[in-house]
């Protein structure tokens, strides 16, 4: 069985929600299907984070307090570029693998560095001068260790476009997959769910954080434009570190526009309520100017739900079955499609694609896996592995 070790000893998890589910959805596939094949520890300063989703072959341990603060000091002072006490943990307990990140260069175990994506060289100008000089001294790593993970065929075609070093670099894809449970009778009703947050019951739904790339303004614009009288239900963090005025300009524009009361922001609410909410939706919206590989399509398309998307190159690369696409600063398509939706949509026919998605699950998280696992076996015996 391989050992294979994610630390993610600063991750807080309270900015990135995206990565947590990321990570909690790689830990419940890997108990569910990895049978055996390889093992998985997340070293976090989080493990509650992902409590509910540990098991015999994929656990969070707790990694935190003063330990990466003299990692950082040994570093500085002695003559080690990687952490040195996080190795020689790793080393003791016979790790076979580093994944999704890396501890520094050292060559004792093998080491699989991940990217996202490589949102700060195509939206350069959101990120600040320290992020961008982290984020490329992260992505030069993978040329000392001649291998990158990354999430989508687009990605790694950015990854070959922008970095002369590319050629020395093995790029494997792994594109996820969500486990979400298309049909289930304990969840929540429509009006259950509409009640407790007080929205009405024919909605369209976003759960994207407010983060500036993930484009909210389009639907504000959609909106004032539409004929329908489309309510907008949004979930997700709404504080943008990046631009903290961000939020406040969005509810300032929409108000402006007169479409502030159709426009419903919850904030941050439980992810069951997230599920519950996409389930009863008319259809999902992903108006992104930029994703690695999204969760919120990932999602949508497990419970077979519409989804209304912007045609960038990873939304068609992830091709969901009910997918319908807008040019991502085009209000007026988006207007048409929102329009079409809401005289279109009924609940029979809802079900009927939520029955066929539960079908195809299955056949999905076992690909996932498997694929994860010949990618991490040929870090290990160095090979190609899957591309």
């Amino acid at each position: 069985m391989l050992k294979i070790a994610i630390p993610l000893s600063s991750f807080k998890g309270d900015q990135w929600i995206g990565g947590v589910n990321y990570f909690r959805n790689l830990l419940l596939a890997t108990n569910r299907f990895s049978e055996g094949r390889y093992q998985i520890t997340l070293l976090t300063a989080r493990p509650e984070l992902f409590s509910d989703v540990s098991g015999v072959f994929a656990r969070a341990e707790c990694w935190a307090g003063v330990l990466p603060i003299v990692s950082r000091a040994a570093k500085k002072l002695g003559p080690h570029d990687f952490d040195f006490f996080l190795l020689r943990k790793l080393k003791r307990e016979r790790y076979d693998l580093i994944s999704h990140v890396h501890i520094g260069r050292q060559q004792d175990i093998a080491t699989l560095p991940w990217v996202p994506d490589f949102q700060h060289r195509m939206l350069s100008h959101l990120f600040s001068t320290q992020e961008l000089k982290q984020r490329e001294k992260n992505i030069a790593m993978s040329a000392y260790f001649g291998r990158l993970l990354v999430s989508s065929q687009s990605a790694k075609e950015d990854f070959q476009r922008c970095y002369s070093f590319a050629d020395r670099v093995h790029v494997s894809v792994l594109k996820f997959y969500s486990l979400i449970e298309p049909i289930r009778e304990s969840s929540t009703t429509r009006s259950e769910i509409c009640a407790r947050y007080r929205i009405p019951e024919r909605y369209f739904y976003v759960p994207n954080q407010f983060w500036q790339h993930k484009n909210h303004r389009i639907l504000i614009e959609a909106m004032s434009r539409c004929r329908n009288q489309a309510e907008i239900v949004c979930s997700g963090k709404t504080e943008d570190y990046r631009n903290p005025a961000y939020f406040r300009e969005l509810l300032t524009y929409a108000r402006k526009l007169g479409v502030e009361k159709r426009f419903h922001v919850l904030g941050v609410i439980p992810y069951e309520d997230v599920i519950s909410l996409m389930r009863h939706a008319m259809a999902v919206i992903n108006p992104s100017l930029f994703e690695g590989w999204s969760t919120t399509v990932e999602e949508a398309k497990a419970l077979g739900k519409r989804i209304l998307l912007s045609s960038i190159p990873v939304h068609l690369e992830q091709a969901p079955d009910h997918a319908w696409y807008f040019p991502p600063n085009d209000s007026a398509q988006l207007a048409e499609l929102l329009d079409r939706v809401s005289g279109e949509w009924t609940e029979a026919a809802e079900f009927e694609r939520m029955a066929h998605a539960a079908s195809m699950q299955p056949n999905n998280r076992r690909a996932f896996i498997d694929e994860f696992y010949s990618i991490a076996r040929a870090c290990v015996m160095g090979g190609s592995g899957s591309v």
